[in-house]
């Protein structure tokens, strides 16, 4: 009996030792078992893909481009004749005018060449830039186009005697009036390789001359023009013996005026 109970004991002691050398099953074990009872396991759901980027269309701005966008057109002449009196800018160029062009669409070019004019007595020489990709802001949209003057205009000086004028007259109308009056051509001057739009004024022709006094140039002033066959001044003599006492000196004043 004693030998039985032993026995017992020591069998109870191999099945604890036994049982505690197995290892715990994990969930997936248990699922893998195959029996009826065994709990089941779902795979865990994939990660949903990531949504697709259109690279083209995440590259292209979305805003339409503008279409009232302005450009302006410069135009200078760089300067060989200084206008009495009217100073060059820092480039020394005048600006003779400006265009402006409305209704462009940002992303148009311009070319400088559409827009070169001719300008009476001046040539093109240069402008830049050559072309302008148009942008909304106004202030990048500018070309300049630069010009210079011809110098290959003349103007004429010619020199009267003018006989039979009432010169006690107050205007040159009365002056004329008298029946007679006489206007003798006894000299003139040409003046070559001008540039076109220069100042002429005519006192500074009125020349000191023995025997007779300037009395006034017709006009008193010209601008140099085109057509050189306009541009003349006449300068007005009086004998000095139809010079009233009193009234001598260079210059004429005489006694006609306005």
């Amino acid at each position: 009996m004693k030998r039985l109970n032993k026995l017992i004991a020591v069998l109870t002691s191999v099945v604890v030792v036994v049982s505690l050398s197995i290892p715990a099953l994990s969930f997936a074990d248990i699922g893998n078992t195959g029996g009826s009872d065994s709990a089941t396991v779902q795979p865990a759901p994939e990660p949903a893909p990531e949504p697709s980027v259109d690279e083209d269309a995440a590259a292209t701005p979305s805003e339409e481009p503008a279409t009232n966008c302005t450009a302006t057109i410069k135009y200078y002449e760089n300067v060989t004749y200084e206008e009495p009196g009217v100073q060059p800018d820092e480039g020394n160029r005048y600006l003779l005018g400006t265009r402006t062009l409305a209704g462009l669409t940002e992303g148009e070019v311009l070319n400088a060449w559409d827009y070169v004019i001719d300008i009476p007595g001046f040539f093109f020489f240069d402008g830049w830039p050559a072309k302008v990709t148009v942008s909304a802001n106004p202030e990048d949209n500018v070309i300049e186009l630069f010009y210079f003057r011809f110098w290959n205009q003349s103007y004429t000086v010619n020199y009267y005697v003018m006989e039979g004028a009432d010169l006690s007259a107050d205007t040159w109308g009365e002056a004329l009036a008298p029946e007679g009056v006489e206007f003798v051509k006894f000299g003139s001057e040409v003046f070559d390789n001008q540039p076109y739009g220069e100042l002429v004024e005519g006192d500074a022709y009125e020349y000191k001359i023995d025997g007779a006094y300037a009395v006034d140039t017709y006009p008193a002033e010209i601008r140099v023009g085109t057509d050189d066959g306009n541009n003349a001044i006449n300068v007005l003599y009086v004998p000095e013996s139809a010079v009233l006492p009193g009234d001598g000196g260079n210059g004429g004043n005489g006694g006609a005026g306005g």
